[in-house]
């Protein structure tokens, strides 16, 4: 985590300590992502919480971009129109081109999903049409 994101995460704790002084929260729901883990993290720290319980799914992940996924837009914008682009990262129900069978590799943190619920690109909505 950035020293920015930690910065974010000690003004959210000290904006929550005075908008909800009696906040108590008993489950604590993370993506597997690291930055999600680093965030609860310092919140905890700051709110004197690890007492929590918290649950990590992998489903709580961002989407996956398929084949935009680890690209730049200047690759992007070499491959696909600049009006395409921008729909697939903004939108809430258009899923950007899937990953080819053999180009999916499965993160080894979801080693014990089976392969074919992995998915190969996602939308934001949930609705894979």
């Amino acid at each position: 985590m950035s020293g920015v994101g930690s910065k974010q995460m000690l003004e959210l704790a000290a904006a929550l300590r005075l908008a909800k002084p009696d906040f108590k929260p008993e489950v604590c729901f993370l993506s597997i992502l690291k930055r999600a883990i680093q965030s609860w993290n310092v919140l905890a720290d700051a709110l004197d919480m690890h007492h929590v319980a918290v649950v990590k799914h992998w489903r709580l992940n961002d989407r996956h971009m398929g084949e935009l996924q680890g690209k730049n837009n200047k690759e992007l914008l070499t491959r696909y129109s600049p009006v395409q682009v921008a729909t697939w990262l903004k939108s809430y129900d258009k899923a950007p081109p899937a990953l080819p069978a053999e180009k999916l590799e499965v993160d080894p943190r979801l080693r014990w999903v089976m392969p074919q619920k992995v998915p190969a690109a996602e939308v934001s909505c949930g609705d894979q049409k």
